[in-house]
């Protein structure tokens, strides 16, 4: 972990528990500060949190998190513009899903022109992959093809 971040870069917080116990603590991690520190940090913050500390106890990490900072590597523009294949429309199908089952349009994703809007329940086929809209879910088809969903 300690080098895979930079330093400067924003604290990372992880979740830390006594071996076996059932919750967890959170608690901020410093890159390069060490087990020690993380085990101090640990136990004092679940004294604050539980009125005890155990220190002669194993401590694990149950989660890690961090934010990433930079450029990513590849810009939009930087992708092919998508040019649609084939027939979009599919037609409906009837989806079981966990509140019910709904009847859904179904799409063809490579036939999906830049700026197309789809509304869910839909469902959106392609050669790799399914994606699924719920009621009242929306994707918007990019430039490249992508699909931009938002809920």
């Amino acid at each position: 972990l300690a080098t895979s971040i930079a330093a400067g870069a924003p604290p990372v917080i992880i979740d830390v528990r006594y071996l076996g116990q059932s919750h967890q603590t959170s608690v901020p991690y410093r890159v390069g500060s060490g087990w020690g520190v993380v085990s101090d940090t640990f136990h004092d913050a679940h004294f604050r949190s539980n009125g005890f500390a155990r220190r002669e106890d194993p401590i694990e990490v149950v989660t890690i998190r961090a934010e990433a900072v930079g450029r990513p590597a590849m810009q939009w523009s930087d992708l092919p513009t998508h040019r649609p294949q084939g027939e979009p429309i599919m037609g409906r199908r009837r989806v079981l899903t966990p509140s019910g089952e709904v009847e859904a349009s179904v799409l063809w994703r490579p036939g999906l022109p830049p700026g197309a809007e789809v509304i869910g329940p839909a469902v959106v086929e392609e050669p790799e992959a399914t994606t699924y809209l719920g009621r009242g879910e929306r994707a918007v088809v990019h430039e490249t093809g992508a699909l931009e969903v938002s809920w």
